[in-house]
C-alpha cells in the first residue's frame, strides 16, 4: 500500500538542486570541503581536506567558481582565531 505525498514546491538553484541530489558520501565532503574553506583550522585540527584541497574539491566536483570561493571564505582571519583558542596562547586576565 502506498500513500500519496504532497510535496512542497521549493525553488532551488542549480547549484542547490545539484547538492541536494547527491549520495550521502558526496554530500558529507561538499559539507566538510565548505567547512573547511570557511574555517581552514578545521583541516589542521580535526583532519580531513586542508584548504587549498578543499577549494580544489569544490571547484572539481561541485562547480564553484572564484566568487563563490571567496564567498565561503568571508573575513576569517586565522591567526585571531589561532591565539584566541589555542592552549598554547597565554590566558589574559
Amino acid at each position: 500500500m502506498t500513500r500519496n505525498h504532497v510535496r512542497r514546491q521549493v525553488s532551488l538553484s542549480a547549484a542547490a538542486l545539484h547538492v541536494a541530489t547527491l549520495d550521502p558520501a558526496a554530500w558529507h565532503e561538499h559539507a566538510i570541503a565548505k567547512d573547511t574553506v570557511k574555517n581552514p583550522l578545521k583541516g589542521v585540527f580535526l583532519g580531513g581536506p586542508n584548504a587549498v584541497q578543499a577549494e580544489a574539491t569544490l571547484r572539481s566536483r561541485f562547480g564553484y567558481n572564484d566568487a563563490k570561493i571567496a564567498k565561503l571564505k568571508g573575513d576569517f582571519d586565522k591567526r585571531e582565531y589561532f591565539n584566541r583558542y589555542s592552549a598554547a596562547s597565554p590566558q589574559e586576565d
